[in-house]
């Protein structure tokens, strides 16, 4: 009895699994461009790039269904169709679709209603990974992976093998992810300067896809640092991902940062670095200083100038799980604890770190003081470029940004000897301005928020911006 229960259930879950195959893969037929990318369903919805031509869409659909009709016409696997007959408008969004209806005689669900929504004017970037899917992407690189951007008229703007992965630490649980691409040398993407890597900013937060951008063209105008940015829209192995804004990772070199490179300096002369670090709990520099710990890499070979430049950040949501970094600091201030992510040089020497921890456990140490001078008796405002903090504080106070003097604030220390470049040299600059798609107290997985970014607001003392 038991052996014929198992056996029916069997049947039963076989039976299922294909009238699901039949009723769902089938009956929602993907379509094929011209240029022959194929673009597939998500749902009852199939997403276009603004290139394509909705009078000559390849049908793709199971050969199974032998009687298929499109407005009275039958159409068979792969009949190029035209759509344009089914346009429509949104009375309240005003937004252009396609509510195309296909029938069928051969399920039980006689017709099948799909909508195309079409892109307008944004450039398209296709990924093509060698996993399939988005779905399989993580946090460890795909090597396999090309790349192509097109634009609205469908000319190839640019194409090339790269690495992609999914990117960021809150933002990779959301639904819609952020990606890295990464490029064997410098890429000149869109006109935003040479890079290996750029970013895909997934903006799941904010449904209008403009805090971002609104933030870093003020940040420019105000004369603060601020990415370069392109919204594109963007399709993965044929899946529509949404519109994401195409930028520049931070990092130092002549196109971003203009400070001189230490990781340079460091990468020349050790080619190949040690995996172990040591991370110090206690100390001469802990005994003399706020910094609470530290994290280095063993055996790093420093050059003669050690001074810079650093780009930190400041990173307080990731304190636990700082053990994913190669070098960091802490320091324990009466206002609490800060996390500061050492980003580049990425692979720091036990000299490097404990250098400029020390430098900002001074700098912290006097904007905690009452007076703003540190027990060795120097002011704030001998380690920091007061302009790009006033600038960064009035950013957060305008955006209302919850992140402002906690976290996803870059902060950059060029060398002490003045270089080609003649900026930032020996004091520590709050820029570029990064991470503005939460700002205005509201994102779309909470109510409004009384947000005021305090941390920020104690650390600098209000008469110095008078």
């Amino acid at each position: 009895m038991k052996k014929w229960l198992t056996l029916f259930i069997m049947i039963c879950a076989v039976t299922m699994l294909f009238a699901l195959t039949v009723n769902g893969a089938d009956i929602r037929p993907s379509v094929t461009l011209e240029d022959g990318t194929k673009i597939t369903p998500i749902n009852d919805v199939i997403f276009l790039p603004a290139h394509a031509d909705v009078t000559k869409l390849q049908l793709n659909c199971s050969t199974i269904f032998k009687n298929i009709t499109l407005n009275g016409k039958s159409v068979k696997n792969g009949d190029i169709i035209d759509i344009s007959s089914f346009e429509r408008t949104d009375k309240d969004t005003r937004v252009t679709y396609y509510e195309v209806v296909f029938v069928t005689e051969s399920t039980k669900t006689p017709e099948d209603v799909v909508l195309f929504y079409k892109g307008n004017s944004l450039p398209t970037l296709h990924i093509t990974t060698s996993k399939g899917t988005a779905s399989l992407l993580g946090d460890t690189p795909d090597e396999g992976a090309t790349v192509e951007i097109v634009d609205a008229q469908n000319r190839l703007m640019f194409g090339s093998y790269c690495e992609v992965k999914t990117r960021g630490n809150s933002t990779d649980t959301y639904a819609k992810k952020p990606f890295q691409i990464k490029f064997s040398s410098g890429i000149n993407l869109m006109g935003m300067g040479k890079a290996k890597t750029w970013l895909l900013l997934a903006n799941y937060l904010d449904q209008s896809y403009i805090r971002n951008n609104i933030m870093y063209k003020l940040a420019k105008d105000m004369g603060m640092g601020a990415c370069d940015f392109v919204n594109v829209d963007v399709f993965i192995d044929g899946k529509y991902q949404g519109v994401y804004t195409l930028c520049e990772k931070v990092n130092i070199n002549k196109n971003r940062v203009a400070i001189s490179e230490l990781e340079k300096e460091n990468d020349r002369l050790n080619p190949e670095y040690s995996t172990e670090t040591t991370t110090v709990t206690s100390g001469t520099l802990i005994d003399e200083t706020v910094i609470s710990e530290y994290k280095y890499v063993n055996d790093v070979v420093n050059p003669a100038d050690i001074t810079g430049g650093y780009l930190i950040e400041l990173d307080n949501n990731s304190k636990g799980s700082r053990d994913d970094f190669e070098s960091y600091f802490m320091t324990n201030t009466e206002f609490g604890e800060n996390l500061y992510v050492i980003k580049s040089p990425e692979r720091c020497s036990k000299e490097q770190v404990e250098y400029i921890a020390r430098l900002f456990a001074e700098m912290e140490e006097a904007m905690a003081s009452e007076n703003g001078k540190n027990s060795l008796g120097k002011h704030y405002s001998e380690y920091i470029d007061l302009d790009s903090f006033a600038v960064a504080y009035i950013m957060a106070e305008l955006g209302r940004n919850y992140d402002a003097g906690s976290a996803h604030c870059c902060l950059l220390r060029g060398p002490r000897s003045a270089d080609s470049a003649g900026v930032l040299q020996g004091f520590c600059c709050l820029c570029p301005v990064w991470r503005h798609n939460t700002p205005s107290s509201r994102d779309n997985t909470a109510p409004a928020r009384k947000i005021h970014p305090a941390g920020m607001h104690r650390r600098i003392s209000p008469p110095a911006w008078k």
